[in-house]
């Protein structure tokens, strides 16, 4: 065990951080892990399954009766006092460390010998029905410490999996803050992670959908459910996720989703092939990359009839742009009259380095005086922010902070 240097809590050798405080351990050679191997014991010493090797008839150090406190015989017992006075060796009748009644080693009667352990269970290692912490030298026993509430299951690391007890502060082996990560695997028997009434029963859920297209954990929805970092589950270890990011409704047998402000947003799948309308300022998602839509509204002349010196525009029907932070904008694209392609390989705006973009992914065109955006096809699908709120068809999928989800219902 290795005792950390700022809170003395013991933890185990092969752990760099603190299960308590999260301090770094100390690593040197007086803390290296110690050794599993048993003791060669001396030469004509039989071994002994009791204890560290001490038979229950031969209290000590697993010395036998002919040999009590370390090797002496009974008339020179514990290191030369003679067995009225034994302290470490004391005849086989005084269980513990030796001391026989008349002067017990540590001051303990043979009700309370050694460090707790009977008289039939003498040496390190035999069972005691009490464990008593040792008594100090001539004072009365300590009372027996009150035996542990069950620990609950185990959590995973978020950072490097290994299971941590649960109320471990940090990760033992790489020192993750488990305390945010703590609400998402509550004890069997708690409530579900989002908050919900009571009173309200389930009716669906949000599947979580792994990089491997594999489902992962399930999120009851109820009659009102909130969805953010705070509410714990799958969604407490995503820094992408505002702390209340979006809430779930449902209006007689269809689920609304309503964005609650968040920073990042909510955005839903559209259909393959299906045009949805881009209003102006709608946001959507192709791959990692997010997406603006802006018009570009006509040239308008002066009030005297003197038009704005400018670049020409040749029926241009707006701009995308790429938002690359909260007030920031990067690239801009001009979508010309007959429309325009997003892709990986082909089209008229290329994202090469993005390996969730498809060869040829979407299309933003005009028709009828409105601007629409299409699905072509693609593999991972193009994902349109809501606005304000949204009704959510069964089996859609919503991507909310870097996590992908099915709406079951």
């Amino acid at each position: 065990m290795i005792v950390c240097p700022r809170c003395s809590k013991e933890n185990q050798d092969h752990y760099k951080f603190c299960l308590g405080c999260g301090a770094e351990l100390p690593r040197d050679a007086a803390h290296a892990p110690k050794s599993f191997t048993a003791p060669t014991p001396p030469a004509g010493v039989p071994m002994a399954p009791a204890g560290f090797g001490a038979p229950p008839a031969a209290a000590g150090f697993g010395a036998p009766p002919a040999a009590a406190g370390f090797g002496a015989p009974p008339a020179a017992a514990g290191f030369g006092a003679p067995p009225a006075a034994a302290g470490f060796g004391a005849p086989p009748a005084a269980a513990g460390f030796g001391a026989p009644p008349a002067a017990a080693g540590f001051g303990a009667p043979p009700a309370a010998a050694g460090f707790g352990a009977p008289p039939a269970a003498a040496g390190f290692g035999a069972p005691a029905p009490v464990v008593a912490k040792p008594p100090q030298f001539g004072g009365a026993a300590a009372p027996p410490a009150a035996a542990p509430a069950p620990a609950a299951g185990p959590t995973p690391c978020p950072a490097c999996a290994t299971m941590v007890p649960v109320g471990f502060k940090f990760c033992g082996t790489c020192g993750y803050d488990m305390s945010a990560f703590a609400a998402a695997f509550a004890p069997t028997g708690a409530p579900p992670a989002p908050a919900a009434s009571p009173s309200s029963a389930v009716r669906g859920s949000l599947t979580l959908i792994r990089p491997d297209g594999s489902e992962g954990e399930s999120v009851p929805l109820h009659d009102q459910t909130p969805v953010g970092r705070d509410v714990g589950g799958p969604f407490a270890s995503d820094s992408y996720l505002s702390p209340r990011h979006a809430d779930f409704n449902f209006r007689g047998s269809e689920l609304w989703v309503t964005d609650a402000g968040s920073l990042n947003g909510v955005f839903v799948r559209i259909d393959r092939e299906v045009p949805v309308a881009l209003e102006p300022g709608a946001i959507f998602r192709v791959g990692q990359e997010i997406l603006r839509f802006e018009p570009i509204p006509a040239p308008t002349r002066g009030a005297d009839g003197v038009e704005l010196i400018g670049s020409p525009n040749h029926g241009l029907i707006g701009r995308i742009s790429l938002v690359i932070g909260r007030e920031t904008t990067g690239n801009c694209y001009a979508i010309p009259p007959g429309g325009m392609h997003l892709g990986r390989e082909r089209g008229d705006i290329i994202f090469p380095e993005d390996g969730y973009v498809s060869g040829l992914h979407c299309r933003v065109h005009a028709e009828n005086g409105q601007i629409w955006l299409t699905d072509v096809g693609s593999s991972n699908g193009t994902f349109l922010r809501v606005r304000g709120e949204r009704s959510v068809k069964r089996g859609a999928l919503l991507l909310m902070g870097q996590q992908l989800f099915r709406a079951d219902y």
